[in-house]
């Protein structure tokens, strides 16, 4: 068990350095291999050793780089008191913490954001997202049932990622423009819940129910092969 452990500490370790150095060398070369290469030699690591916990080596890195700010915007936001906010005003609230995260490295992301768009990483992108919209979900606390669990995270990863392109070519000061953007955007999509939410109390459309309900589950499998599911429940191993 302690040689698990102390396993577990080191992957941790080289993660958190190989990130560190990764972030320097982005700015200049993007998530790339001569960047992934040179992140290895500032630590003085066996590149066998960190292929094995990045075996596609800057794509995984990359991968890591976003989930690693998704847990820190989950508990950014939690320390939050809006007991008295409004479900609109929670997710507002929560985009825009994430992205305040984001504006660390907003190089990283600007390099991740294209090299996520190549048809090649797209399909990863997209976990990247739906990661990101499944932690702001558990971060404000909901309480979905079966059916809104999926279209909730659905909608909102594309909420997230328009209000994200939004955020990388704003100017504006502090970010003004992209928090009325991600208001206008918001209240857009509350509106299609809300739309949904008449539908299925209704009782009339329940067969149109049950095929988006299933269509949206085979495109995510279950909720245990869920990208935020998937992170959280490995948190807590």
């Amino acid at each position: 068990m302690k040689d698990i452990e102390k396993n577990l500490h080191d992957e941790s370790i080289i993660k958190q350095k190989m990130l560190e150095a990764m972030l320097k060398h982005v700015v200049f070369d993007g998530w790339s291999e001569t960047s992934f290469r040179n992140s290895i030699i500032e630590n003085a690591y066996d590149i066998s050793a960190v292929t094995r916990i990045f075996p596609r080596r800057e794509i995984d890195l990359a991968l890591y780089f976003h989930t690693f700010d998704d847990e820190i915007a989950f508990h950014k936001i939690q320390t939050k008191e809006v007991t008295s906010y409004k479900i609109r005003e929670k997710i507002i609230m929560a985009i825009f913490t994430r992205l305040e995260i984001a504006h660390k490295n907003k190089e990283a992301v600007r390099r991740s954001f294209a090299m996520f768009s190549l048809p090649f990483y797209v399909s990863d992108g997209a976990k990247a997202v739906l990661n990101t919209s499944d932690v702001i979900w558990r971060a404000i606390d909901d309480q979905s049932d079966q059916f809104t669990w999926y279209t909730k995270r659905l909608s909102l990863s594309l909420v997230y990622s328009s209000c994200l392109l939004f955020w990388l070519n704003d100017t504006s000061n502090e970010y003004e423009e992209t928090q009325a953007f991600i208001e206008r955007r918001v209240n857009d999509i509350l509106k299609i819940e809300k739309i949904k939410s008449k539908v299925k109390d209704l009782g009339l459309f329940q067969p149109i129910n049950e095929f988006l309900g299933s269509k949206s589950r085979s495109f995510v499998k279950n909720k245990s092969a869920f990208p935020g599911e998937t992170y959280f429940r490995s948190q807590s191993d």
